[in-house]
């Protein structure tokens, strides 16, 4: 009886456990949309401001750097929506093992 009940606790934290992790990664997916709108934002921003120092010619270290990091961000940007687009075709098959439970009346 007492084997019973520590296998029943073991098994009862280790759902629990699993239900957290699944709660964290659910709120991390919520979050890459709002980043992904930030990220484009600033870049817009940083792609204005190196515009208006080229135009007044100005030179230093930062224009390269800045040049260095809009091509990165694109190019990570860019590997992001290939992903994003893929998963779609796949039709997120992923998604169906972690629908909401619906209430039962």
């Amino acid at each position: 009886m007492a084997a019973t009940l520590r296998s029943l606790g073991t098994k009862t934290r280790t759902c629990r456990r699993a239900m957290r992790v699944e709660n964290v990664l659910a709120e991390s997916r919520m979050m890459i949309p709002d980043c992904h709108k930030r990220l484009e934002a600033t870049l817009a921003e940083l792609e204005a401001t190196l515009a208006e120092l080229k135009e007044s010619e100005e030179q230093g270290v930062e224009i390269g750097e800045a040049e260095t990091v809009i091509t990165e961000v694109e190019t990570v940007s860019e590997q992001f929506e290939d992903k994003l687009t893929s998963q779609e075709r796949r039709g997120r098959s992923h998604e169906k093992w972690h629908k909401p439970q619906q209430a039962q009346a």
